[in-house]
């Protein structure tokens, strides 16, 4: 009999990390073992000039090594192992900034011409939220403002015709578990989601009227959401969590307009952990959990910390002149690429009371967010 420690931690049934391994005898005589390894290396210099040019000249190597497996890793396209192997939207839209830094404008292009086109047919059927959740559609609409400069203009012509075609509101309501805080209710009006619409209504305002009224609601409805130097979780949920920072990297017009800066420090005073993470809910909440609690997911959106996340915060804290925290985060996460689980692997997510390194042990959103802040960090995101 064998236990397995990773599957026992994440409170696996004991049918799960209990094996037995079958003894077949003794072997005598020669037997030889052969083993293929992929040529990585050969794969990152195949990889866009300009950034490999951008990352050689770098003179830190722990740097110039931490860019490199980075990259290499989102070269797999894969969203996280050893799991998920699916294809996740979220995760691939969130992480296109740093395909673009790598140069992939084409995967960037194939994926938000893909997935408008799958959404479009969803739509005739009336099913598009089945196939989209709110945030997914949203992401796709902020991602093609975002890289609206890399479509020809008769793929510009398409979006364009093919976008009044949906049927738009203000605010954008999502159901349960129709959130990437998925293990957790958040039905309603949820502050990222707002965001992910807010530019999209901004720059195809000429194309449809009702745009400029339903980028004023928008911003109005997470006004709504700043309540006494806070800035809570959505409309009528009072709960801090991480989510505001998500709609500050979604659209930094709308953090601007509504002065989101004025109340950073008071939310990550409530989230930020001593190891230099960011927690899922507000270390003063009840139902905040210190420790990851494994496969039933009760500490998974309330307490567990997201890397992917932590590299977004960071991002933000650069931006605002807020270095000593950025750099705490960013050691934390390279310190997790480096060091924790598995190595040149940047994790899913961690504990709240110490670092660690559990869920996916290799997600494509962690290494992509981090990819793209030390890129700000080091190069100012000059491409």
């Amino acid at each position: 009999e064998r236990t397995y420690e990773f599957d026992k931690e994440r409170k696996e049934k004991k049918e799960y990390y209990n094996w037995y391994v079958l003894f077949l005898g003794y072997f005598k005589g020669k037997i030889s073992f052969n083993f293929q390894f992929k040529d990585k290396k050969k794969e990152f210099y195949s990889l866009n000039k300009e950034f490999l040019n951008k990352v050689e000249s770098l003179k830190n190597k722990y740097l110039r090594l931490a860019f490199k497996i980075l990259a290499r890793n989102l070269m797999d396209k894969i969203v996280g192992r050893p799991w998920f192997f699916q294809e996740w939207k979220r995760d691939y839209l969130i992480s296109l900034n740093a395909f673009y830094i790598i140069g992939e404008k084409q995967f960037i292009k194939n994926i938000l011409l893909n997935y408008l086109t799958k959404a479009l047919e969803l739509n005739k059927r009336n099913k598009l939220y089945v196939g989209f959740k709110p945030d997914e559609f949203g992401l796709l609409l902020n991602k093609i403002v975002k890289f609206w400069n890399l479509f020809n203009e008769e793929e510009k012509e398409f979006i364009k015709e093919k976008i009044l075609s949906f049927e738009f509101y203000a605010p954008i309501y999502n159901g349960k578990g129709e959130t990437w805080m998925d293990s957790i209710d958040r039905e309603g009006i949820s502050i990222e989601i707002q965001a992910l619409f807010y530019d999209f209504f901004d720059f195809f305002k000429d194309l449809f009227e009702d745009f400029k009224y339903y980028k004023g609601v928008i911003e109005k409805t997470v006004k709504s959401m700043i309540i006494n130097d806070y800035i809570v979780d959505g409309l009528n949920r009072f709960e801090i969590r991480p989510n505001f920072l998500l709609a500050w990297y979604f659209s930094e017009n709308l953090a601007k307009k509504l002065e989101f800066s004025k109340y950073l420090k008071n939310n990550l005073n409530q989230l930020f952990l001593d190891w230099g993470g960011i927690s899922s809910l507000s270390k003063c909440h009840p139902l905040h959990y210190k420790n990851h609690t494994g496969i039933d997911s009760k500490s998974y959106h309330n307490g567990d910390s997201w890397y992917f996340v932590n590299n977004i915060t960071s991002l933000i804290l650069l931006k605002q002149n807020m270095v000593e925290d950025a750099y705490k985060i960013l050691d934390a996460s390279l310190n997790d690429l480096f060091l924790k689980f598995f190595t040149g692997a940047h994790s899913e997510i961690s504990s709240s009371s110490s670092q660690k390194s559990t869920g996916c042990f290799d997600q494509l959103w962690s290494n992509a967010t981090l990819l793209e802040a030390l890129d700000y960090l080091l190069f100012k995101g000059k491409q």
